[in-house]
């Protein structure tokens, strides 16, 4: 596919401004007509699923809306619901009011809003902020500012790498997660993005663009995993400091404010959230322990069916939740041991594994959640990790669409084609994920017989980080 383009990827310069512009003439005046075809199909994709101007019954959810199952089924009629949390917890904050209180079905200021999950931390950096503006306008200017984020980010990343153009245009503008990803207001793709500045910063030498994993760590807690590797690698001052403000703020919040984050919710994320049940398999989760679910699901007997109720197993007598805690022990022990063995040379391919965690251990584990690998595709392919082959086929399986909308055309269950399609419905997204691990895993294997020394980089000298000192692209 590399016939794509008729530039040399070894021209890129270095700039951030100059390397966007470079991808904008990419895309413009260097591409083949095939990968124009391709830009102006994946443009109109990516126009489409952003969550206004859909015609008909539904206003308001976007024209692909019912390609995903979030933003087709279950919350076609409230868009923004997922941003509404954070946007309401802020509004209770500012009111005196308990951020994490159950007891209020109906948000203060917003329409509607789901419970807020996210650590104390993010209230004051992000939940009282965002209160600035009124609840639609500002989930409106969220939604535009990380769709015009994705499109810098898409001209940035060509502009780097002209020769995986096909691949970064698929996972930047023709993700079909990101359908629900937008229509929730959902803040996955956000983190993504700010774990790629992050590292991206990192690997250039760039001091400014490191802070960025400060509250991509805030926001959702496993980039925890990555601290470590992080401090090891000469993050010396910021990762005691991210830390100390986690859980001080979250510390702080428990026994000053008597919130019931560290309670409640905590119990709540740390069970049911992290390790599944055996239960009808349920549309929507497309992790690793949804797929262990459908397997034993499947070999009990039981039809595809929701109509069917729930498993009522003692814990200890379910295989899913054996299995899937089984998975995050050897998960978490692995981890341990990628740190420890990486701990003095830098390895991208050790941070993907921590990136990835989420989706190979924890429960819920929702398709607009696989938003947050877009940009840990990009830095793979970057930085020559990855090649074409294999990333068309990690779009396919981890961006693509999924079969969500041909299995609940079939009715669930009843038929022999429904419950087919029901089963490689759970096994598309997981596929995925294991040959990503593949690739990642041979990537660590790659990292550890170089020698790098990560200080260098954070003291400027050079200012080029491994990504393009040592670039196997």
């Amino acid at each position: 596919m590399t016939g794509f383009l008729n530039v040399d990827s070894a021209k890129v310069r270095t700039g951030i401004i100059s390397t966007v512009k470079r991808g904008w003439a990419v895309v413009f005046e260097h591409a083949s007509f095939p990968a124009r075809v391709l830009f102006a199909v994946c443009l109109l994709i990516n126009l489409m699923s952003l969550p206004f101007g859909r015609f008909g019954e539904h206003p308001a959810v976007g024209l692909l809306a019912p390609l995903t199952v979030d933003s087709g089924l279950l919350l076609r009629q409230a868009p923004g619901l997922d941003f509404f949390s954070i946007h309401d917890a802020g509004a209770r904050l500012l009111r005196g009011g308990d951020p994490y209180t159950t007891e209020q079905p109906l948000a203060v200021r917003a329409p509607y809003a789901t419970d807020f999950r996210y650590p104390p931390v993010t209230l004051f950096w992000l939940a009282v902020p965002l209160n600035i503006l009124p609840p639609w306008i500002a989930f409106a200017l969220w939604t535009v500012v990380l769709y015009l984020a994705a499109w810098l980010l898409y001209f940035y990343t060509v502009g780097r790498k002209p020769s995986m153009m096909v691949p970064l245009t698929l996972f930047w503008l023709a993700s079909f997660p990101l359908i629900a990803e937008r229509h929730l207001g959902q803040f996955s793709f956000f983190l993504g993005i700010l774990l790629f500045l992050g590292i991206e910063g990192f690997l250039r030498g760039d001091r400014r663009w490191m802070w960025c994993w400060m509250p991509a760590m805030w926001l959702k807690l496993f980039p925890l995993a990555m601290a470590p590797s992080l401090f090891f690698w000469g993050w010396r001052r910021m990762v005691p400091l991210a830390l100390a403000v986690l859980f001080g703020a979250t510390i702080g919040w428990h026994f000053l404010a008597d919130g019931n984050y560290g309670t409640a919710l905590a119990t709540r994320d740390l069970g049911a959230s992290l390790l599944g049940v055996m239960e009808p398999p349920y549309a929507g989760r497309q992790g690793v322990t949804a797929l262990v679910n459908t397997i034993f699901w499947k070999l009990s007997g039981h039809p595809m069916g929701v109509e069917y109720g729930w498993q009522e197993l003692p814990h200890w007598f379910d295989p899913v939740y054996f299995f899937s805690l089984l998975i995050a022990t050897v998960y978490a022990a692995f981890i341990a041991w990628v740190i420890w063995e990486t701990r003095r040379q830098f390895s991208l391919a050790a941070l993907g594994l921590m990136w990835i965690g989420w989706f190979l251990v924890v429960n819920d584990c929702w398709e607009h959640h696989f938003t947050a690998l877009i940009p840990l595709m990009a830095l793979l392919m970057l930085h020559g990790y990855l090649d074409v082959r294999r990333a068309v086929i990690l779009w396919v399986l981890l961006g693509g669409p999924s079969l969500w909308y041909l299995w609940q055309r079939l009715g669930y269950t009843g038929t022999p084609a429904a419950e087919i399609v029901g089963v490689l419905y759970f096994f598309q997204r997981p596929l995925g994920l294991l040959l990503l691990l593949w690739v990642l895993l041979g990537g660590l294997e790659r990292d550890l017989t170089r020698s790098f020394n990560p200080v260098r980089v954070l003291r400027g000298r050079p200012r080029r980080g491994p990504g393009n000192a040592r670039s196997r692209a």
